[in-house]
């Protein structure tokens, strides 16, 4: 009976929410056989971007669960393993979906992100150094050895991986705007370096935000279904409940917590800032059509 009543649940949501049950599906599809469309090379280094992303941020709700039940080092352990897995599904996802060209682009703009967050990360770090006595090497050296094991790891992942026909990967580019966006809003923090913590809180409002907006309008020009724009909405929402869910639960059951807003709010501000870059561009486009007809 309880079998019975699942899938006439199941039926129902998928026909109030089409647009949901097809997000499932293709998600379950990919997992299964993981295939990318062929796109543009500098297209395919995007979307890349993006499929580390997607994996980093899957790495993230599980790594938060078992540092949550305690497990602190099997945690990180968890956090590293799939961080080798996202640049190793970057890079195939680079190669099969823009051939040759978007590998090197895909490559030459890694080259470019990692250069920035080691120049950016080495002042804090001394300075970490300095105040603390304790300055350990490692912790600096760890993020890039993953990166190395990661392509290494490629030359596997690339064999899974399939070219599929011509079309925009349209989940992966937006993911991709977000995950090309950190380097960005490194800068900014690093050139402005608000010390007010209403400052540092509102800028970081305008550029999370701002970015998301960017992934919105992106999704919509690479394809017309909601479907892409839900996934990522949804998976927005899970890496922001899994990183700040745990101070929120502190909060609400001590009253306690000196975190800034934009720290607890900033997931549900990317989404509608995510939505509204969407809907926005889908209505232009209407415009436009109306206009030409």
């Amino acid at each position: 009976m309880s079998s019975q009543y699942g899938a006439m649940l199941r039926e129902g949501l998928a026909t109030e929410f089409p647009f949901a049950r097809r997000a499932v599906e293709r998600l379950v599809t990919a997992v299964r056989s993981p295939e990318v469309s062929r796109e543009a090379p500098v297209w395919a280094a995007v979307s890349a971007f993006g499929a580390g992303w997607a994996v980093g941020a899957v790495g993230q709700v599980l790594a938060t669960g078992l540092r949550v039940a305690g497990l602190r080092d099997p945690s990180s352990w968890f956090s590293g393993g799939f961080a080798i897995v996202g640049y190793a599904l970057a890079i195939a996802v680079a190669l099969r979906a823009g051939g040759r060209r978007g590998l090197f682009w895909y490559l030459a703009l890694l080259a470019i992100q990692t250069g920035l967050q080691i120049a950016l990360s080495v002042p804090g770090f001394l300075t970490f150094c300095e105040r603390s006595g304790e300055c350990s090497p490692l912790r600096f050296v760890v993020p890039y050895v993953y990166l190395a094991t990661g392509l290494l790891v490629a030359m596997a992942v690339v064999r899974v991986v399939r070219s599929g026909p011509a079309g925009p990967n349209a989940f992966l580019s937006g993911a991709g705007v977000l995950a090309l966006s950190t380097t960005v809003t490194g800068l900014a923090f690093f050139f402005v370096h608000p010390q007010d913590p209403v400052a540092a809180s509102a800028m970081s409002f305008v550029l999370s935000g701002g970015t998301a907006l960017a992934a919105g309008i992106v999704l919509r020009l690479r394809s017309p279904e909601p479907a892409p724009a839900a996934l990522l909405a949804g998976a927005i929402l899970l890496t922001w409940l899994a990183f700040a869910g745990p101070f929120i639960a502190s909060v609400l059951r001590d009253g306690t917590g000196g975190q800034v807003a934009a720290f607890y709010l900033s997931g549900p501000v990317d989404v509608l800032a995510l939505a509204a870059g969407w809907l926005a561009t889908a209505a232009r486009q209407r415009d436009r059509t109306t206009a030409a007809a």
